[in-house]
């Protein structure tokens, strides 16, 4: 039997819960680094998403890590057009 632990974590995420990004004027596109850490002794793959596509660029949006693999991924907070730029209401999934 293969099945996988219901409470067996796939990913650990760093910074876990909240991403911070601080716009100043010498910034107009902060970034931040998201680490992902493969805990498990099986291939996982990732996928990041948001709710807000046109906000933010990220580099890599997807791909696989290997048992008890690390990637870091760019999230890049793109210069802002319009007044609805409220940060604190985007998710990422």
């Amino acid at each position: 039997n293969d099945a996988m632990p219901s409470n067996m974590q796939l990913l650990q995420l760093e910074p876990e819960n909240i991403l911070q990004f601080n716009k100043t004027p010498m910034t107009s596109s902060p970034n931040r680094m998201l680490k992902l850490t493969n805990p498990s002794s099986g291939h996982v793959a990732f996928k990041v998403k948001t709710t807000a596509p046109k906000a933010y660029l990220v580099r890599p949006s997807s791909g696989t890590l290997k048992p008890n693999g690390q990637q870091e991924v760019q999230i890049i907070l793109q210069p802002q057009n319009s007044a609805d730029a409220n940060t604190n209401s985007h998710r990422f999934l």
